[in-house]
């Protein structure tokens, strides 16, 4: 058993995070336990109760964490100048697929089922729905005027989220044909627009 370290008013909180998103990354979502990662991180398991109600608090703020930087690195690719929808919107498939894979469990917590069947309408959820609202508008920014945008922008965001699920399932197709698919999909799009 580890033994106890000091932790300054603060910094507990980020170090449980951190620690947390390694242990679900190597045994997954469903083996955290706040105990465990008290034991991993050699604090008393009432210390992590001063940060977290319960797992899914912290896993809401591990969710909210990876929110934010989806919306830091990814979304901008939407943004890109000189405006090119199909170029943007190719950039942008490829690195929300390729944050997907690379960090599934994360992925997992932000778009996945394991929080959104969780009982409330918290801070997470919000931003959740915020991140695609924001993709929404850029969508419509980008693109030419549309019937249905708001389906064509449901359309494409289901369209990578279940590549991103089916590969991280391990199902249907190989890693290395997934920018291929997204391609094929940011193509079959734009002879239609």
């Amino acid at each position: 058993m580890s033994s106890p370290r000091s932790y300054h008013h603060g910094d507990l909180s980020p170090a449980l995070r951190t620690q947390a998103l390694l242990f679900i990354r190597e045994q997954g979502i469903a083996a955290l336990s706040l105990r465990k990662l008290a034991d991993s991180i050699g604090v008393s398991a009432p210390a992590i109760y001063h940060h977290y109600r319960n797992k899914e608090d912290l896993l809401r703020a591990l969710a909210l964490t990876g929110l934010e930087r989806f919306n830091q690195e990814i979304y901008p690719l939407l943004l890109a100048t000189p405006p090119n929808w199909q170029e943007n919107y190719r950039r942008f498939a490829h690195a929300y697929l390729d944050f997907a894979r690379q960090d599934p469990e994360l992925y997992e917590l932000m778009f996945g089922r394991t929080l959104w069947k969780s009982p409330g309408d918290d801070d997470y959820k919000q931003a959740a729905r915020q991140t695609f609202r924001r993709y929404c508008e850029a969508l419509l920014h980008l693109l030419p005027p549309l019937p249905q945008p708001i389906r064509l922008a449901q359309m494409g965001w289901a369209t990578l989220h279940g590549l991103a699920h089916m590969l991280n399932d391990g199902l249907a197709f190989r890693p290395e044909d997934l920018q291929d698919i997204a391609d094929y999909a940011v193509n079959w799009l734009a002879l239609r627009l």
